[in-house]
Parts: structure tokens; sequence; C-alpha cells
């Protein structure tokens, strides 16, 4: 898999920093993370699965693998041509479909 440069919208950029999300591991959810389809207009959900993160962890040193646990929760919505709209840890089950 390889890494890819990610656009950020000025929402998306606000939303991490207020809800402290770490760009090292947004960056990482992004490359690594599985994503679903999410509500309309073509925009995307990215999460990550419990086998994400047991895939990562074979790739990814200690201390990295640690801090991408800690954020485990965390997701992302892209919008129809790519960009990240928005971030955030979710407190409760996604529903995928």
């Amino acid at each position: 898999m390889t890494p890819k440069d990610w656009r950020f919208s000025h929402h998306a950029k606000a939303r991490a920093k207020q809800r402290g999300v770490h760009s090292g591991a947004l960056q990482t959810l992004l490359d690594w993370g599985k994503t679903y389809p999410c509500g309309g207009g073509g925009r995307e959900l990215v999460l990550f699965r419990k086998r994400d993160l047991d895939r990562l962890s074979q790739h990814l040193p200690k201390a990295d693998r640690l801090a991408v646990e800690k954020q485990r929760h965390l997701f992302a919505v892209l919008s129809e041509d790519g960009a990240v709209v928005t971030v955030g840890h979710s407190s409760r089950h996604i529903q995928r479909h």
C-alpha cells in the first residue's frame, strides 16, 4: 500500500485540532483504514477495523503501534473527490452498509 497525498478541507483541519487528532494517526487511518459508503453523493467513511490494526502492527515500530491503538476509534469522512471533509472519534458503534 503506498501513501497518498491527502487534501484536507478547512473544516477537517479545524476538527482535527479541536478533537486532538494527531496528524500521524490520521495519515495512518487514511492509508490503512477501510472505506465504506457514507450518506450519499459519493462520500466515504474511513475506519480502522481490528484486522486493519492487526495488519498494521506488523509494519510499525512498537511506539507507533501504541499511538495508533490509542486512536483506534478515529474516523474520517471523504468527499466525492477524495478530500477529507471531517474527522473525529466514534464514541458509539458506526453502522456500515
